[in-house]
């Protein structure tokens, strides 16, 4: 599977989706889903191409206080040369793009719908991908 998104047609050869269940004063807790299947990494990244996001200023504004529990969506692509594409998106709204490892998260517009609606879909993709055996769970 190809994108371009911020790389220039990377060939991507596997994907991670991570759900983190955040509780404020008691911690957290990540589930995470692999898989290097082909036609599984093509319906993740269909799912990601459904909304436009258009990076903005890398994210250096205050810590974000949350006084109520939140979950966090992750989805990691990975190409053949290593390069990462993250994306994270929670249930308040907030979405981030992170390219690489060393590189700080960039905050998003987005456009072709709700970041919130954005949220429901890729977390029923997850919910549906843990129990397809194409994906493997990692602890």
């Amino acid at each position: 599977m190809y994108t371009n998104s911020y790389y220039k047609h990377e060939h991507i050869k596997g994907v991670v989706v991570g759900l983190s269940d955040n509780k404020p004063g008691i911690g957290s807790t990540l589930q995470q889903i692999r898989s290097i299947d082909e036609q599984e990494i093509a319906e993740v990244v269909g799912l990601l191409k459904d909304r436009t996001v258009i990076k903005l200023f890398p994210d250096i504004g205050p810590v974000r206080g949350h006084s109520s529990q939140y979950f966090d969506l992750r989805i990691e692509l990975i190409s053949d040369t290593n390069l990462t594409l993250e994306y994270r998106v929670s249930s308040t709204g907030h979405v981030e793009v992170k390219k690489g490892v060393d590189n700080n998260p960039s905050n998003t517009l987005i456009f072709g719908g709700s970041s919130k609606e954005w949220f429901n879909e890729i977390n029923a993709l997850f919910e549906e991908k843990k129990q397809n055996p194409l994906w493997s769970k990692q602890e």
